[in-house]
């Protein structure tokens, strides 16, 4: 650290600076935490829509065809 005055006015002057870029410091890191928190979400999004599983399940009776034919009444075409 560089030597420091003897001037009362002029370390509270030095305070207030430091204060200052300490408060924007500390709002910048605020906003980065952020930023890193909603690229950890897209990430995991992007993840879980990449690696998941992928299998088509139906709701049941959605494509069953082959039973409504057969539980179709015969109609026998003269």
């Amino acid at each position: 650290m560089t030597d420091l005055p003897d001037d009362i006015a002029q370390l509270k002057a030095m305070l207030l600076q430091l204060q200052v870029k300490e408060r924007a410091q500390a709002e910048e890191i605020a906003e980065l935490k952020t930023t890193v928190q909603l690229l950890i979400e897209q990430l995991n999004l992007s993840k879980s829509k990449r690696f998941s599983s992928q299998s088509e399940k139906v709701a049941k009776g959605t494509f069953n065809e082959a039973e409504q034919q057969h539980a179709l009444p015969n109609v026998n075409k003269s």
